[in-house]
């Protein structure tokens, strides 16, 4: 295949493009690679409306899921209460909860149980997050200010133990029929 030179080609990726040519400073592009390119943008884009098609299924559950977590998340403590209701504005793609229902669907049926695991999965991805924010001092979580901006540092520390607590009594709050 013949390969032309290329300076700029900002509607492709850079991990498409090509080698630096060293004697005329240009990156060099092969029809391959942008037929490489068009097939990777159509697995994605089959793979969103695939994602897409199985969350449809888990739409009951997941609403479920919500309410479980904005239940989850109070506290008689007014000061960490504001921080609970940030943190839960913050929103999410709630992948984790959506992958646990989508596995309890495929083995079997979607119970309380499921549910009520869905949750706690997402309130200890939760207070990772709050905590390694603090430990990577990120001033951003989807583009507002992260907890120990917004408050401080060791607001947020506890705001993320108390959210790994609180995880740690959903998941032991159910009669589970796993042992252990």
């Amino acid at each position: 295949p013949s390969v032309s030179p290329i300076k700029r080609a900002p509607f492709l990726p850079d991990a498409i493009l090509g080698q630096i040519n060293p004697i005329t400073a240009q990156r060099t592009i092969s029809r391959q690679m942008v037929l490489d390119a068009v097939d990777q943008n159509r697995l994605i884009a089959d793979y969103r409306i695939e994602l897409q098609s199985a969350l449809a299924t888990i739409a009951t559950p997941m609403q479920a899921c919500e309410r479980a977590l904005k239940e989850a998340l109070t506290t008689t403590s007014i000061e960490t209460q504001s921080i609970l209701n940030y943190v839960r504005e913050l929103g999410g793609k709630r992948l984790r909860p959506a992958l646990l229902l989508l596995s309890a669907q495929l083995f079997g049926d979607v119970t309380e149980e499921a549910i009520r695991l869905a949750a706690v999965v997402e309130l200890v991805h939760t207070a990772t997050l709050v905590h390694d924010d603090v430990l990577d001092t990120a001033s951003l979580r989807r583009h507002r200010p992260t907890v120990h901006c917004k408050w401080d540092v060791p607001s947020a520390i506890l705001a993320g133990d108390w959210l790994f607590t609180q995880a740690y009594n959903l998941a032991n709050a159910g009669d589970s029929t796993v042992p252990g």
